[in-house]
């Protein structure tokens, strides 16, 4: 008698559930906000792409100066920790220095701290250009 009741129970549950999503699915399909068109103008769309050129390179440059700075502070953090590990005595000094070596190489090689104050101040730029009052051949022409 128990097992019947719970395979009851059972069927029960799987009919809800399907009658469920039934209802949700054919509430998607019948959805009169789900393929709107947009009305625009003409002269929008070509200042929209300016500005979203324009926001785009901005947080680019964002971007890219926040993840410059965050490798020059690892290298010179990661240089200073192993540089306290070589006068500490630690052990291992020929595999510290070496590491040391390397990682003075690359922060020399590729300048991490240049690289992101150039991108901070482009950053700057495009934020100036961005909230300017130009109309959009004027911002063409800076940008």
């Amino acid at each position: 008698v128990l097992i019947s009741q719970v395979t009851t129970t059972r069927r029960h549950l799987c009919r809800r559930r399907k009658t469920e999503m039934l209802r949700f699915l054919t509430g998607l399909r019948n959805n009169p906000f789900r393929n709107r068109q947009k009305k625009t103008d003409q002269k929008e769309p070509a200042m929209n792409s300016i500005q979203f050129d324009i926001r785009y390179s901005f947080h680019l440059e964002t971007m890219h100066a926040t993840l410059c700075n965050r490798i020059d502070r690892v290298l010179t953090f990661t240089q200073l920790i192993l540089g306290s590990s070589v006068f500490a005595n630690v052990g291992h000094a020929v595999i510290i220095g070496a590491v040391m070596t390397v990682l003075a190489a690359i922060s020399f090689v590729y300048q991490f701290g240049a690289s992101a104050t150039k991108a901070s101040i482009q950053a700057k730029n495009y934020k100036a250009l961005l909230y300017s009052d130009d109309n959009d051949d004027k911002l063409k022409a800076r940008f």
